[in-house]
């Protein structure tokens, strides 16, 4: 799934400009709003479509299914069959996203928080190799890398099976028989941090996508730094992205207790580092140092925020398929909403308005948990039964 996001990041504009849309228009830039549109839908039949049995069946054929439609890319002539190229996409990627979450924590249950840590770690480490593809010599290479690795991850997926067997719930984890995308309890009472932690992976993965729309679309183009270097940059962004998600994977796999509040304050603290990270890369056009440190301070602080709110969804929230893919859910609007947005605010008000899309993308995380530290705090008293029963 990381490296999707990613290789969907970088070969945008080329697709846009082959079906005859500007790379950073808004008609271009709302394929990724159909593509947002199917992902929403993929996550909200996630807790039906992995019910049952031979859940890793599905998640193998799924990733069956993106490397088709990677190498059909190349058929993709003019605007129309664009969206419906960035829709399939959207609910293959879904589809296989929230299948890895619910089944992680199936089957960790109340431990399952440094794992949920590491599905993000992953996540960033192979968007380092697929930034790489940038340096591939056409549109073509760049589809069949993707899916040379979306076949490379469904054998690794095979393997995982024959290796370990089936995979069976944790104790204290409750998945309902009847969820569905028509049973889906919408409802704020008793699932209040997790709708928070939810929007806060949306505000956090939104500014993220954004910002790398912005540094392949626009910094390119304004000859900030070479294209070479947009590339080197993002393998860059990606490996300091990687490297804060692992120590945050570490931290919840050996700190036992209650680390919530230390969580919180990490991502207090990461919003407002990267909301000065973005003021400074946001500096002199002709000046491409503040570029360059600005966004590698955004990448260090940026990483934790969704890291964190994984582990605090698995520790404080409930723990149901439904809850599992909510956090899904904001992942999927952020990574869609947020490229949407920069290709608005490219078209009608050039590129330097971007910062009113990263001051609010970057605000808004660290002004959420404070509701989500309020309701910690409400609930406090069941969570410490919860430990005793762990230890």
């Amino acid at each position: 799934c990381g490296w999707l996001v990613v290789s969907l990041g970088v070969t945008n504009a080329e697709m846009a400009s082959r079906a005859g849309l500007p790379g950073n228009n808004g008609e271009s830039g709302s394929v990724f709003l159909t593509r947002s549109a199917t992902m929403v839908l993929a996550t909200l039949l996630g807790p039906a479509i992995y019910q049952g049995f031979e859940d890793e069946v599905k998640l193998c054929t799924a990733l069956g299914l993106i490397a088709l439609v990677m190498v059909l890319s190349s058929e993709v002539h003019n605007s129309w069959m664009l969206h419906m190229w960035y829709a399939v996409t959207g609910l293959l990627h879904a589809a296989t996203d929230v299948g890895t979450q619910i089944l992680t924590r199936r089957l960790f249950g109340k431990e399952a928080a440094p794992w949920l840590a590491f599905h993000l770690f992953s996540f960033s480490l192979f968007g380092v190799f697929a930034s790489m593809i940038y340096f591939l010599p056409d549109l073509w290479w760049q589809d069949v890398a993707t899916a040379i690795f979306a076949i490379l991850a469904a054998a690794w997926c095979i393997g995982v099976r024959l290796i370990f067997g089936n995979t069976h719930a944790a104790e204290g984890y409750a998945p309902k028989e009847d969820e569905g995308i028509l049973r889906w309890e919408m409802k704020w009472k008793g699932l209040e941090i997790d709708w928070l932690l939810m929007t806060v992976v949306f505000w956090s993965i939104a500014g993220q996508a954004g910002i790398a729309v912005y540094i392949y679309v626009d910094v390119g183009e304004t000859h900030q730094v070479s294209d070479i270097e947009v590339g080197w940059l993002m393998c860059l962004f990606w490996t300091v992205v990687a490297l804060s998600r692992l120590l945050t994977f570490f931290q919840a796999l050996f700190w036992q207790g209650q680390a919530e509040e230390f969580m919180i304050a990490i991502c207090a603290c990461s919003s407002l580092g990267t909301l000065f990270s973005l003021l400074w890369a946001l500096g002199p056009i002709d000046d491409p140092n503040p570029l360059r440190i600005g966004l590698l301070g955004y990448a260090l602080f940026y990483a934790p925020i969704p890291s964190c709110a994984y582990i605090l969804s698995s520790k404080l929230g409930a723990r149901t398929d439904q809850t599992a893919a909510m956090s899904i859910l904001g992942l999927n609007l952020g990574a869609g909403l947020g490229p949407w947005a920069v290709s608005v605010v490219f078209e009608f008000a050039g590129p330097r308005a971007l910062p009113i899309i990263g001051v609010v993308c970057s605000v808004m995380p660290g002004l959420t948990m404070l509701g989500v530290a309020h309701y910690a705090q409400a609930d406090k008293g069941v969570r410490d039964k919860d430990y005793e029963d762990l230890e």
